[in-house]
Order: structure tokens, then C-alpha cells, then sequence
């Protein structure tokens, strides 16, 4: 029975698990891990199709207010208005600043409600985050040849917005610098800033899913093997088996719900579904494992039965 056989048997019912028990625990692992891999190839196809207008947009925006922008050494300058300061506010929460030249007031020309955002300098460039109403903390960013580095070195403390232009004004960027100069447009870019946007959200997703499935699972294990071992003749591998393998409809429905924002949080879905779906499949386990149980259980329905009329 093949991977794909298997997930489609067990969310069309919990006859299949008869089967999965036995399966050795690397075997569920493996098959736990391409689950996490196609769930996170899924929440990212979600959210770049859920993006993509709004990916549309912003770059038609940048184009129509920096023009086409120049990677020069470690900055990343508009051919538009160069010698003009401004923001451009793409969402409530994301914007990009652009100042020609050292600005005491650059905390100032940030959104009062921004959460984060990009920050253009001839000097270089600069990502930053708010953290409270009054700091915020910059991150130097290089985007020579169109590599995008992160380096964290001055980023460890918050800053006070009105320090912020001279703080950033004092920073030495820790790249080396090219000669070249390349320009881009960002409409023409939309599906690489895309594409970068989806492995993120892939990658993310992917780690998700796989920390949730251990860390609910393994206390689902814990808890089960000391409060509920007496209820059960499985052995804590073939329940840790078992767990695995009742969660994965849990993990398709909460990826769904989580990737189009239905109001459900994942953890939620999960939890939920897989641990009363495992319940269920653990009492229907016994039964088939247990004659006795087997045949109370007959001996119940047959009882029904003979109050029918």
C-alpha cells in the first residue's frame, strides 16, 4: 500500500488502521515527513494564489513611485525623484522609506501604525520592525547581484525612533561593496519576490506542521501511556503509530482552513480532530483485537435488534 493509498484510506474511514499499527516507527515517520512536505506545498499554492493581486499592486505602486530601482554597491535607489524623501505605504502594515541623504527625522517619516517595512538609503538599506510605539529595531540588508543577505550585527537593541537617523547614519554596512549598478523593474519582478514568498511560506509551514505533530502527539502519547496503558493492549510504539497516521486528515483540513483564513486556528483543527479521531480508532482497535470486547460488542447490537419492530 502506497502513500497516497494509504492518506486517501484513512480519511474515508478507520478500517485501514487494522493494517497501519503494525507499521514500524521509522515507516510513519517517513510517511508523517512527505505529509509535512505536500502540506507545506499546499499552504504556499494557497497563499501565492491568495497573494498574487495584492503582489500585483504593490509592485505597480513602487514602479509608480521610485520608477525602476537601482542596486548601486549596497543600495537600493528609485530612478524616479532621487533627490526627494518619501514613504510609500503598501499595506497598514509594510512600507518603504527612501531618504537621499542622512536624516535626523527618518523615525518621523515612518507610519505611525506600520508594523515593519524597508528602509532606502545611498549609504544602504535596511529592514526594520517595530516593536513598540516609540523603538523599533534595523536589520542591514544587501541586495547586490539580487541576493537578498540578512545580517543582524547593530540590530540587538530597539531603537528609539527619534535616534533612528542618526543611529543608522552612524552604522558602517557590513557587505562588500560591487561596482556594478543593476536595475530592475519590480512589475517585472513580481514572480520572483513571489516565488521567495511561497518557499518561505513552505518551508514555514512545513516546520509547523512537523513541531505540532510531535509536540501534541508525544504528549497525546505521554499522557495516554501513563493514565490510560491499563485500557489498552497496544504497546506505546504502535499508539505512537496510531497518532501519526490519525492525524493527517486533521493536518489537510487545518492547512485548509489556516491557508484560506476561515477563522480556525491550525493548533485547534489539529488537537481536536486528530485526538478524537485516534480515540475513536483506539476503541475500534480493541474491539478488533480483543474477542471479548469483540463480543460484547455483538452482543449489544444483536440486542438492538431484537427491539426492532
Amino acid at each position: 500500500m502506497n502513500y497516497f493509498s494509504t492518506f486517501y484510506r484513512i480519511c474515508t474511514g478507520p478500517g485501514v488502521f487494522v493494517e497501519l499499527y503494525k507499521r514500524g516507527a521509522w515507516k510513519a515517520f517517513r510517511d508523517l515527513l512527505l505529509t509535512c512536505v505536500l502540506g507545506g506545498m499546499l499552504y504556499a499554492a494557497i497563499q501565492v494564489a491568495l497573494t498574487h493581486t495584492l503582489f500585483t499592486e504593490g509592485a505597480r505602486k513602487i514602479d509608480a513611485e521610485f520608477g525602476s530601482l537601482q542596486a548601486v554597491g549596497e543600495a537600493l535607489l528609485p530612478t524616479r525623484d532621487a533627490a526627494v524623501a518619501r514613504t510609500l505605504t503598501l499595506t497598514p502594515a509594510f512600507s518603504i522609506t527612501y531618504v537621499p541623504a542622512p536624516d535626523p527625522a527618518l523615525g518621523e517619516r515612518l507610519p505611525d501604525n506600520g508594523s515593519y517595512g524597508l528602509i532606502l538609503t545611498p549609504k544602504g538599506s535596511w529592514a526594520w520592525m517595530r516593536q513598540s510605539a516609540d523603538s523599533v529595531t534595523a536589520i542591514p540588508c544587501s541586495f547586490a547581484g539580487w541576493q537578498r543577505h540578512i545580517q543582524t550585527a547593530n540590530a540587538q537593541q530597539a531603537i528609539p525612533i527619534d535616534k533612528l537617523g542618526e543611529t543608522i547614519g552612524s552604522w558602517e554596512v557590513p557587505f562588500p561593496i560591487p561596482k556594478d549598478v543593476q536595475t530592475m523593474s519590480a512589475v517585472n519582478q513580481v514572480w520572483v519576490f513571489q516565488g521567495m514568498f511561497g518557499i518561505f511560506c513552505w518551508v514555514g509551514w512545513f516546520l509547523s506542521l512537523l513541531i505540532q505533530v510531535l509536540l501534541f502527539g508525544g504528549l497525546f502519547v505521554l499522557v495516554f501511556g501513563l493514565f490510560g496503558n491499563s485500557r489498552t493492549s497496544l504497546t506505546r510504539k504502535e499508539i505512537w503509530v496510531t497518532m501519526i497516521y490519525a492525524g493527517f486528515p486533521a493536518m489537510l483540513l487545518g492547512t485548509l482552513i489556516q491557508g484560506f483564513e476561515l477563522g480556525l486556528s491550525y493548533n485547534t483543527v489539529y488537537v481536536f480532530g486528530m485526538i478524537g479521531y485516534l480515540l475513536f480508532i483506539l476503541a475500534r482497535l480493541e474491539r478488533e483485537l480483543n474477542p471479548a470486547l469483540r463480543n460484547q460488542s455483538n452482543n449489544r447490537d444483536s440486542d438492538d435488534s431484537d427491539l426492532d419492530f
